[in-house]
């Protein structure tokens, strides 16, 4: 059968100093969940979501660099934009995208492409993807 990742919802280090991420399968309940390594789940983005999750409960959105992000399903996230990595929203594909872009040149990490409304793509690091998102608001760096 075919499994597919509903979440992660948890994390352990396991056997060897393994981190192990315990997941929850769709369609099934969390008597079901099993603790699985990075390379079985990493491709999903669950563990990106995850990981951000838990980082932004140590955030607060009066610091500088912290935005709150909207993803294109409604999702909301508190995210440090200082630890992300970040580039313009293109309406084309990463096939399509100059290399300087891609490789993080030119629109990388450009502060001066956040603001209230603005589309950004965020590099989702585990899962090899950017994600189109809306930066909802944030808290400007002081130059």
């Amino acid at each position: 059968p075919f499994y597919k990742v509903a979440k992660i919802v948890g994390t352990k280090i396991g056997k060897g100093g393994v981190k192990l991420y315990k997941t929850r399968w769709e369609g099934y309940t969390a008597s079901d969940d099993t603790w699985e390594p990075l390379e079985n789940v990493a491709g999903t983005g669950h563990v990106d979501r995850y990981e951000r999750k838990q980082r932004a409960l140590t955030l607060s959105t009066y610091t500088a660099g912290v935005a709150v992000i909207e993803y294109d399903d409604g999702e909301r996230q508190t995210i440090d934009l200082l630890q992300e990595k970040f580039r313009s929203w293109m309406e084309i594909s990463d096939d399509e995208r100059d290399d300087d872009s891609v490789t993080g040149d030119d629109d990388v990490n450009n502060f001066h492409l956040i603001r209230g409304g603005a589309m950004i793509e965020l590099l989702w690091p585990h899962a090899q993807i950017y994600f189109s998102c809306k930066v909802i608001s944030w808290t400007p760096i002081l130059e």
